[in-house]
């Protein structure tokens, strides 16, 4: 049997952190002087699953320095680190424990792909009690954001796999379109967008009821 592995995004595909971070971009943009107030679904569309330097540099009047966006970035982490310690600030999709429980007692290794800080990345896992069910984490948070593949290019090779022998979990357009780009294979969520919208994914769900082992299995060439 041919080995392949799972990569998994992790905002909005094994988490429900979106008000969370949303509310803790206002909070960060209130103190830093930003002006822009994006709604809900205006951030969901432009910045939600972006790195933080993605969104500064989307956002400022003029390029900052590379000093600025450290500082700017480190900032915002520790606020949504802060806002995450709260009861219930961030949940776990439901279903999606199953999945990731039925791939670990099956030996299918499974990587952590994600545009968040590793530190957020932990404390998320860590807070929904998954932390030690994945073989690595990698945080894209100096790799060029979505949809460029280098966030599952580099999660395949620390599972000692190629991106094209591994199935990627994804809820975003840009996820998707990453994952394509890799050659990976793709099963989105319908959890941030409509099932219209992950159309390029090899598989739309809108949940994870009913996913079995044997679906993946066979998406992944098995």
């Amino acid at each position: 049997m041919t080995r392949f592995g799972v990569l998994w995004d992790l905002d909005g595909t094994i988490t429900d952190s979106f008000n969370c971070f949303y509310d803790g971009l206002i909070e960060f943009f209130d103190a830093n002087g930003f002006a822009i107030r994006p709604d809900p679904e205006s951030y969901r569309a432009a910045f939600f699953g972006k790195t933080m330097d993605t969104i500064l540099n989307a956002i400022a009047p003029a390029p900052l320095a590379e000093d600025d966006l450290r500082r700017l970035s480190a900032a915002y982490t520790d606020l949504c680190a802060e806002r995450a310690k709260k009861p219930g600030a961030i949940t776990m999709v439901p279903g999606v424990d199953r999945v990731i429980s039925e791939l670990r007692s099956n030996n299918v290794p499974q990587a952590i792909g994600s545009s968040s800080v590793l530190k957020m990345i932990q404390g998320e896992l860590a807070g929904i009690g998954l932390f030690e069910y994945f073989d690595n984490i990698v945080s894209g948070a100096l790799l060029p954001s979505k949809p460029a593949p280098d966030i599952f290019r580099v999660a395949a090779a620390s599972l000692g796999l190629r991106a094209e022998a591994c199935v990627v979990f994804e809820d975003s357009k840009m996820g998707v379109a990453a994952a394509k780009a890799a050659g990976a294979r793709c099963i989105a969520i319908a959890t941030s967008n409509p099932p219209e919208a992950l159309a390029q994914a090899d598989l739309v769900l809108e949940s994870y009821d009913g996913l079995e082992l044997g679906t993946i299995a066979r998406l992944a060439g098995e």
